[in-house]
């Protein structure tokens, strides 16, 4: 398996308390459905050891693998999910990063 961590800014004028609501009734259960994720975790970024952070918001998502997360991502109702989620998300802050745990 493999673990997907993106990571990315709030969209300027989005608030937190909007991002929240959109993540816990409709992202979350949505990806946590899908066949072959594994896990799916979402969280508020609230500070650094070094100034302000660069990002708001944290993903962590376990797959069987990154090539499946990018076809659950192709799914329609992903597509629609990101739709709605680039109301509160700033598509051009998005950083992904790809690894897999050390046993």
């Amino acid at each position: 398996m493999q673990r997907v961590f993106i990571m990315y800014r709030l969209k300027a004028g989005a608030r937190m308390q909007d991002y929240w609501k959109f993540s816990k009734e409709t992202d979350q259960p949505l990806v946590k459905r899908q066949e072959g994720v594994h896990g799916f975790e979402v969280f508020e970024i609230t500070g650094s050891d070094k100034g302000k952070p660069d990002v708001d918001i944290v993903e962590s998502i376990l797959v069987d693998t990154y090539e499946k997360w990018v076809e659950v991502t192709n799914r329609p109702e992903m597509k629609a999910n990101s739709g709605a989620w680039g109301k509160v998300g700033d598509e051009g802050s998005i950083k992904v990063l790809i690894g897999k745990k050390i046993e």
